[in-house]
């Protein structure tokens, strides 16, 4: 098994004024060859300050470090292999490193999540065998103590995720622990809770492979109560060679941080740790390294994580975590609506459309009544869709200007969502023109701008900053917005894209009333949002309302997965415009008058005219509006007076203003006159959403009157019903009234479970 070797030399001379530490590195491939011309990048956690060296012939490199607190190191494709932590003073070191490729993947490969796995346990008990059965090899793991001694009687495993096993051995008396396996497979070595602490990969010739581990044990009382691991520590726990003491300090709740019930989730794993916080609002815990948690409470839920991915040797980890509770989990009774509090949408607002893809012109729209007249009507309802082409060809318009919001608080951890989000943002990255305009603004309880606007070019300059974000703290969504719209209205482009792509998996604590204003504010300066919501427990209501004042597009990444889709769809609007500056004027007769228009906000009516700011266009839109007009003693002349729609834009492809009008007749007919608007329409899905709406007024009713049970099981035999009628949630409209009465469900566990504790 090949490693990294690094040995750090490091001569400090007396402590001066000036802060200037002089390194040396040199870089050999895993042959004994120099790796010469090999570029160097050192990057500040912090500031995000970046340095660029390259190697010589001899594969050496010097520079030197005169700020910062901890920069990490990246050579060649071994991004971040090294980090160096800076601490002021004056000297020098010196630092061998082996570059190999095979040996770095294989150490950052991602985590498997062992919770989703059914791992056989096979028992073995072999010593040192001299012949080894055909298509097996041998393994012995050797543990010695600190002090040198061997590690007696101490039970080892290797798990192998392709056979769907986990082989279990004791050292015995000698120390080592001895196993049999299939060849050709990877295995993880796991010892005292920690995964993958080491890995042995095994080719397909069968061999013997001895691996010596230092390792001292951790010796403390720990059991399993109930779903928990709860441990009993002394005050001067010590840690080990595989556990990390981990010390969180509490700050807020209900008591201030005192006897708070505190849980760590290990990330990619069933485990759970508890521990109730001190007198001084402490809890302390010995945890397995290699690995990240995330930071639960009762009432708050993915406050934090606690990384020791990175920890070594004989750790030590301290956190305060300020402790918020979240009402929808202290107080899920709010949030359950009662017969009084329940608001339904019609289903008509639901009715959705799909218009064919234009054939000449990049957008066109359509026009049809859903009535016929005759002198005893008295309102009529016109559908005016708007649909632009879904793959306009080549990227058009001016460069985009944009900024990347992203959440990076402590909750990002888990799901694999940081690491997902970083992957989905360099491909990103690589498909910008080098005239586009790119920002980005990290945040968690503060905000921090990573990348300050600038054209693209050196794409890789780039990248080197979205690898180093790490996550951990809260959430504070308008903090980071604060920083990123100023960003691009510093280098605002006139009828060019202008836009901040938000993305969060949280809540954050301002009222999202000011956070909407704030979006409201600068897009009548020019400047979209379009909104990413990531997993189960975004704000959907706020993050759907930050799009639509925003004037961009809401997006909804139901797990880590789909960010990349989601990015993907995002670019293609950002490098793709259709059109820009878009404005619908309706003119109608004297026999009408305008009452209410669904699907865009108005932008003013008066004299016979009603003006529709539609603003941008983007690749394969498809828009409804409905106009609700009252007839006023409706005549036959009426089909001599149409009502006429105008649509005005800019068009890229012919950098210039278009207008387009279409005429909308009404039709005469002595038969009807009632409005008739959902028989071309998807009968199933209406249907459902009255069932739904009915269903949800027997729940609140019962609800209002105490009886929790019966208002539970309502919407669990709705749920039910739905998925019969909707299997896939291929409709987005049903989805959010499934994800309405999930939520309701949600608050009528977390009652019940607040009822026990």
């Amino acid at each position: 098994m090949r490693h990294i070797y690094l040995f750090l030399i490091l001569f400090l001379l007396p402590i001066f004024s000036i802060s200037q530490v002089e390194y040396t590195y040199q870089i050999m491939t895993n042959r004994g060859q120099a790796k010469a011309n090999t570029e160097v990048v050192l990057l500040e956690t912090t500031s995000k300050d970046r340095k660029v060296y390259k190697t010589n012939a001899q594969g050496m490199v010097t520079f030197t470090i005169d700020s910062g607190k901890e920069w990490a190191v990246s050579v060649g494709e071994m991004r971040n292999c090294q980090y160096i932590k800076h601490k002021g003073g004056r000297g020098s070191g010196s630092s061998f490193l082996v570059y190999d490729m095979e040996t770095y993947n294989r150490k950052n490969r991602p985590k498997v999540d062992r919770s989703t796995l059914n791992l056989k346990m096979e028992q073995q008990n072999f010593t040192r065998v001299s012949k080894l059965t055909p298509g097996h090899s041998m393994i012995q793991v050797n543990l010695t103590r600190r002090d040198g001694s061997t590690l007696k009687n101490y039970d080892v495993n290797l798990t192998c995720y392709k056979l769907g096993k986990t082989f279990q051995a004791n050292t015995g008396k000698a120390g080592s622990a001895v196993f049999i396996v299939p060849v050709d497979n990877d295995y993880e070595i796991d010892i005292d809770g920690v995964e993958t602490f080491s890995w042995c990969d095994l080719g397909p010739t069968p061999m013997t492979k001895i691996i010596d581990l230092d390792y001292e044990p951790t010796n403390i009382k720990e059991y399993k109560k109930g779903d928990f691991i709860v441990q009993e520590l002394p005050t001067d726990a010590k840690p080990t060679s595989a556990r990390v003491r981990v010390k969180l300090t509490v700050k807020g709740g209900e008591n201030g941080g005192v006897n708070e019930d505190v849980y760590l989730r290990m990330i990619k794993s069933n485990k759970v740790y508890k521990a109730k916080t001190s007198s001084d609002g402490s809890a302390t815990f010995l945890l397995p390294k290699q690995a990240k948690y995330l930071i639960d409470f009762n009432f708050q839920k993915d406050v934090d994580v606690v990384d020791l991915s990175r920890m070594e040797g004989f750790a030590y980890s301290e956190q305060t975590i300020n402790y918020i509770p979240d009402p929808r989990l202290q107080y899920p009774e709010r949030f359950i609506p009662t017969i009084n509090e329940l608001v339904l949408k019609d289903f008509t607002e639901f009715i959705d459309k799909q218009y064919p893809d234009p054939e000449t012109d990049y957008l066109d729209f359509y026009l049809k009544w859903g009535n016929k007249f005759n002198e005893n009507s008295k309102e009529a309802m016109l559908e005016v869709g708007l649909a632009t082409k879904k793959n306009p060809g080549s990227a058009m318009g001016p460069p985009v200007n944009v900024c990347f919001v992203i959440d990076k608080s402590g909750s990002m951890s888990g799901y694999d969502r940081i690491e997902q989000l970083q992957k989905s943002l360099v491909n990103f990255v690589q498909k910008l023109r080098p005239t586009d305009i790119v920002s980005i603004v990290a945040f968690n309880s503060d905000a921090q701008v990573l990348v300050q606007p600038n054209s693209v070019g050196d794409k890789k300059a780039l990248i080197d900053v979205i690898s180093s974000i790490r996550s951990g703290g809260g959430t504070n969504i308008h903090e980071g917005l604060l920083k990123g719209f100023p960003l691009v209205e510093k280098n605002l482009i006139p009828k060019g894209t202008n836009k901040i792509v938000l993305l969060t998996d949280g809540y954050g604590t301002t009222p999202p009333e000011i956070i909407i204003n704030t979006a409201k504010t600068y897009y009548d300066k020019g400047i979209e949002l379009s909104a990413v919501g990531v997993g189960e427990g975004y704000n959907q209501a706020l993050l759907t309302q930050l799009a639509s004042s925003g004037g961009g597009l809401m997006h909804f990444a139901g797990d880590a997965k789909k960010i990349e889709e989601v990015f993907a769809k995002e670019l293609s609007s950002v490098l793709y415009p259709v059109a820009k500056e878009c404005t619908i004027e309706v003119k109608y007769n004297d026999q009408i008058v305008y009452r209410q228009l669904y699907g865009y906000p108005i932008e003013n009516e008066k004299d016979g005219q009603l003006n529709i700011k539609v603003n941008n266009l983007y690749p394969g839109i498809n828009k409804m509006a409905m106009i609700k007009f009252d007839l006023i003693n409706a005549t036959k002349e009426i089909e001599k007076k149409p009502v006429i729609i105008t649509a005005r834009y800019f068009d890229y492809s012919k950098n210039k203003e278009v207008v387009k009008s279409k005429k909308a007749h009404l039709e005469w007919d002595e038969a009807t006159g009632e409005l008739d608007l959902v028989l071309d329409k998807e009968q199933r899905k209406l249907y459902t959403i009255a069932v739904i709406n009915q269903s949800l007024k027997q729940m609140s009713d019962n609800f209002t009157n105490g009886n929790n049970a019966e208002a539970q099981k309502i919407l669990e035999r709705t749920i039910a019903q739905v998925k019969k009628q909707f299997p896939n949630a291929e409709d987005k409209d049903i989805k959010e009234l499934m994800d309405k009465m999930n939520g309701y469900m949600k608050a009528f566990h977390q009652l019940a479970l607040n009822s026990k504790k």
